[in-house]
């Protein structure tokens, strides 16, 4: 039953005007926050066969993005 959930998640949108996640207008598919068309669908990431491997990945990830505020 899990999987069957994991499987209506909706698909997530960038806002080009607003430059942010959104939520969008259906059937219109324009922005819920401002109304614009200029959206993207975002891809959803692949699941990866070794969840070891992309915790580390995503420590060094964010270890480079703190890096860049010192």
């Amino acid at each position: 039953m899990a999987e069957a959930t994991l499987e209506r998640q909706p698909n997530t949108f960038f806002c080009h005007q607003c430059m942010r996640v959104v939520v969008i207008n259906i059937p219109a598919y324009t922005c819920s926050r401002c109304n614009s068309g200029f959206i993207e669908e975002l891809e959803r990431p692949q699941p990866s066969s070794s969840s070891s491997v992309h915790t580390s990945d995503t420590a060094a990830q964010i270890s480079q993005v703190c890096e860049l505020f010192k």
